[in-house]
């Protein structure tokens, strides 16, 4: 007799925008688009990551977890 819930299988999961975002800031690294990049933690923002390049640190961030409703688009 076979049971589907026996041999379970698990769904892949898709990368969060974390993951893509701080993949996407190690490959402009690794390209020599940025000079360096960094992840900050807040408890108001989340995660941060933010990108530096021959100028110095952008006051723009690539990735910011948790948003304000001013940051976001409309």
């Amino acid at each position: 007799m076979y049971l589907a819930f026996a041999h379970p299988t698990r769904a892949s999961r898709a990368p969060s925008g974390f993951v893509r975002a701080h993949d996407l800031a190690k490959q402009y690294k690794a390209d020599g688009c940025i000079a360096d990049f960094r992840v900050d933690s807040c408890h108001k923002r989340g995660r941060v990551i933010t990108l530096k390049n021959e100028s110095g640190w952008s006051p723009y961030p690539l990735f910011v977890e948790y948003p304000s409703q001013e940051e976001q688009p409309n």
